[in-house]
């Protein structure tokens, strides 16, 4: 056999490419010739960084307290990003956290462990950007008098939160049928959703108090039962007349 034919071999079997000896679990080569070739990478970085050179191609001066020059860091941003992406919808269609690969519970991304590690963190970043009066989400410029933002990322949080919200709307309307379930109204500008039985306005209170909002709450519920799609007239001609839509009122 030719050795790229024994290479290829190799390979497909998972056996270590170098030696031909059983390979790690998720590796490519055997530990001996693992620790061989983590070590020639260590020294050959090493031996690129005395020399001022980029650590990842060794052709160009790196960026002013950087490793890499400014082509190796944009490719490898572009790559981490992308597996990154790629780990994470996995994750989430088999129902495991995003971050640690645990199994979550219901429609969560993160499992309770990874919940509380990164609000922990947030809070900290928050409390050490408020105490150096910088704005709480750039961290660099100065916030509005009496606010945690500044100019800048106050507006664009408003365009963010504007372009969720229709969003998040589309789909729910979208999912309950798309049209009102009385009149028959098609406008996304007139649609709202309806509790079937009663008892929104004392739901979305207690969601204010959880810190949620009611399309986001349907969204991380799956879509539950119990709810339709109304205009707004016949939404509220139901709350005024007793639960019946006056276009259904026989009386």
């Amino acid at each position: 056999m030719s050795s790229p034919h024994k290479i290829k071999f190799w390979k497909e079997n998972n056996l270590c490419s170098r030696c031909g000896q059983p390979n790690l679990d998720g590796k490519k080569m055997c530990e001996k010739h693992l620790l061989q070739s983590s070590d020639k990478e260590r020294r050959k970085r090493l031996r690129r960084k005395s020399n001022a050179l980029c650590i990842r191609c060794g052709k160009n001066p790196p960026r002013l307290d950087r490793t890499q020059c400014e082509t190796c860091a944009s490719d490898n941003r572009e790559e981490y990003n992308a597996n990154k992406m790629n780990v994470y919808y996995q994750r989430k269609s088999k129902s495991l956290c995003v971050r640690c690969g645990v199994k979550t519970i219901g429609h969560q991304a993160h499992c309770e462990s990874c919940i509380k590690y990164m609000r922990d963190k947030d809070k900290k970043r928050y409390v050490d950007k408020k105490e150096k009066n910088l704005c709480a989400h750039c961290g660099s410029n100065e916030p509005i008098a009496n606010e945690i933002l500044c100019s800048q990322c106050k507006k664009k949080n408003q365009v963010r939160g504007l372009t969720n919200r229709r969003k998040n709307k589309a789909n729910i309307i979208g999912h309950y049928g798309g049209i009102c379930n009385c009149c028959g109204e098609k406008r996304m500008q007139f649609l709202t959703i309806d509790h079937i039985d009663g008892g929104g306005h004392k739901h979305r209170n207690s969601l204010k108090s959880d810190g949620t909002t009611f399309y986001r709450w349907i969204i991380k519920n799956g879509f539950p039962t119990g709810f339709q799609v109304l205009c707004l007239n016949c939404n509220m001609g139901r709350y005024l007349n007793g639960g019946i839509c006056p276009h259904k009122d026989t009386n």
